[in-house]
């Protein structure tokens, strides 16, 4: 953050910074967790967060594109990509343990995708599935942006280690008791810290 307040170039840009941290924050991984607690569905949540959350970030890329927010508009074009594309190599490793180790009991996108579009009882279809793997991209996309934004660039090994340090972090307090998988710790602990290097 003290790098972000050193190059942020005005107050404004300084501001609209803070905004593109709040709406990356509010992702598909901590409203996951946020339905999973009971406190909303997903797809309340997908309609009322990550949509408008993704619609507030394009606006605040080409409102930095037009006002010359250097700081802003490159954290969020070296953020996005790079987070989207190491969400493969997350996948890689998810789809190795689920398939090789059964370690996962099964597809976390497809199921985000079926609880986004309140298909649960009906199963995934096409729509379901692009959605759940397209909110897990974004997903990733968010985190990088937000990990630049905050921190710049820095050596890859700081990476694995705030990557591990948010996916380690607990959900929030439930209202209705949830049972705690090993496999969910696994993901989280093995294949996260993984896609960090990039």
């Amino acid at each position: 953050m003290k790098q972000a307040m050193r190059e942020r170039g005005t107050p404004l840009e300084f501001l609209f910074t803070l905004i593109t941290l709040v709406a990356s924050g509010f992702s598909g991984a901590l409203l996951f967790a946020i339905a999973e607690a009971g406190y909303s569905s997903f797809q309340q949540l997908a309609e009322d967060v990550i949509i408008p959350g993704i619609v507030i970030l394009i606006l605040v890329y080409l409102i930095a594109k037009v006002r010359k927010w250097r700081w802003l508009s490159q954290g969020l074009w070296i953020g996005f990509w790079p987070g989207a594309v190491s969400t493969i190599v997350l996948e890689v490793v998810r789809i190795i343990g689920f398939r090789v180790f059964h370690s996962m009991p099964g597809d976390l996108p497809t199921l985000m995708g079926v609880l986004m579009t309140g298909r649960i009882m009906q199963g995934p279809d096409a729509v379901s599935t692009f959605l759940g793997y397209a909110d897990h991209f974004w997903n990733g996309a968010a985190f990088s942006t937000i990990y630049v934004l905050l921190f710049g660039k820095r050596n890859w090994w700081v990476g694995v280690i705030v990557k591990s340090i948010s996916s380690l972090t607990p959900s929030p307090p439930q209202p209705r008791q949830i049972p705690c998988h090993a496999w969910l710790f696994s993901t989280f602990s093995h294949s996260h810290p993984i896609s960090a290097v990039k």
